[in-house]
């Protein structure tokens, strides 16, 4: 499946769900879930979140522990598990996972394995783990370290392959922590502009994910121009999705778990500790969010996107 159809099931899914209730649950436990599963890539966890969540029963969304055995429950491939003992039970189906082009692998849940498997604290990885970054800083971001995680100088210094540039704001206003233009390199008037991120480096505090959802609003302005079907209204890109697009890659590339910053950010504090009943698809184009986490996260790990 495309992974532009991919997302607009996940929206159609949300949107769908006619229990209130329900529907965050599922948003919630969803975005959860491909945010804590970085083995698999964001479009492998959307697949197995979907299709976990599917067999929920009603009386499965009153019940937390069930949420919870749900979200911790091992998935792997068929050879994986045959290798610990274990098969799929007769009669199951597999869940197809996107695996690069037009690919699929089929892959099996704990749940659908005989006999029984426990978690284990460190399973076989099935899906794409990012590797280890083994490159120079670049030299702007470095400049902005000071108000970063260790680990985001590698990640930021990746950017500029797909066109995206930080650097140091060299007219700070102490009000103003991350500012965008779009700029000519100097001596190049006849340059194309490029995309320029300007960091507070005098701000004093981590801006690890106020960076993150610069890059992400930078990420979504980009793909509107590739992706069909969009509304004028569609187009406004709202707080709560910067702020999702931003804690799931932070999360997947182990970034703003490092930082507190993302803590003080109320849309989030919103989503994930607001009122229970209370879905955001009136806020949230899921399909453009998943798009964003799939196109930031690949600039991030050094695949030009753009």
């Amino acid at each position: 499946m495309p992974t532009d159809q991919l997302f607009v099931m996940f929206d159609s899914i949300v949107r769908t769900t006619t229990c209130l209730e329900h529907r965050a649950i599922v948003e919630r436990w969803v975005v959860n879930y491909i945010s804590q599963n970085a083995h698999f890539t964001v479009e492998q966890a959307t697949v197995i979140a979907l299709e976990l969540t599917s067999r929920l029963s009603p009386e499965d969304f009153d019940n937390p522990a069930v949420l919870r055995a749900l979200a911790e429950l091992d998935v792997r491939t068929e050879l994986d598990w045959v290798m610990r003992g274990a098969y799929p039970l007769a009669g199951t189906s597999p869940i197809m996972i996107p695996s690069g082009g037009d690919g699929t692998i089929p892959v099996y849940p704990a749940s659908d394995v005989t006999p029984p498997m426990t978690v284990e604290s460190s399973p076989t990885l099935v899906g794409s783990m990012h590797p280890p970054l083994d490159v120079d800083i670049d030299p702007a971001v470095a400049e902005i370290s000071a108000v970063l995680v260790d680990d985001a100088l590698v990640y930021f210094s990746q950017l500029p392959q797909s066109g995206i540039h930080l650097q140091k704001d060299e007219q700070p206003d102490p009000d103003v922590l991350v500012r965008m233009a779009l700029e000519r390199p100097a001596g190049n008037s006849s340059a194309p502009a490029r995309c320029v991120v300007k960091v507070n480096a005098e701000a004093g505090v981590d801006l690890t994910a106020t960076v993150l959802k610069a890059l992400a609003q930078v990420v979504y302005i980009g793909l509107l121009e590739h992706v069909e079907n969009v509304s004028e209204c569609e187009k406004a890109i709202h707080p709560m999705e910067l702020g999702l697009i931003a804690h799931i890659v932070g999360t997947r590339l182990g970034l703003t778990v490092q930082s507190d910053e993302m803590h003080d950010d109320h849309w989030m504090d919103d989503f994930f500790y607001g009122i229970p009943d209370v879905p955001v698809d009136h806020l949230v184009n899921w399909k453009l969010v998943g798009l964003a986490a799939v196109a930031l996260e690949d600039s991030l790990c050094g695949f030009a996107r753009f």
